[in-house]
């Protein structure tokens, strides 16, 4: 799901029950879309790993089209796993009533020190 909203927002609405579509909870994320995510039109991002870069791009196009529609389901069913390296800020959990978390990514520089062999594997996958 894309979504024009800040994480926070984005898992208020959701999670409300008094919305037409709503889950009781869920972990999200929020990825690089470098270029991308400022102008849809945006040239040099096809060293995205995302599978349809035109599906993406549409999706942001429709966001910004209509100004009251604030998410869009880009992927209905998830082929294969998150590439770590895409994962901007870090990983969210949010529930209904208003539950929130927030599990902030390390650096790159955390993740080729610290966590160096966790990360090497991790970019493997």
């Amino acid at each position: 799901m894309i979504s024009e909203l800040e994480p926070k927002d984005f898992a208020s609405k959701i999670t409300n029950e008094e919305n037409e579509v709503s889950i009781p909870a869920l972990v999200f994320t929020d990825l690089v879309l470098e270029r991308l995510g400022d102008d849809p039109e945006a040239n040099g991002v096809d060293n995205l790993p995302y599978r349809n870069l035109e599906h993406l791009r549409d999706c942001i196009r429709e966001l910004r089209a209509k100004p009251g529609k604030s998410t869009k389901l880009v992927i209905r069913h998830l082929e294969q796993d998150v590439l770590f390296r895409t994962i901007l800020r870090g990983f969210y959990f949010a529930s209904k009533g208003g539950a929130f978390r927030f599990f902030p990514m390390p650096s790159l520089e955390e993740l080729e020190t610290t966590y160096y062999p966790w990360w090497r594997s991790a970019l493997r996958s």
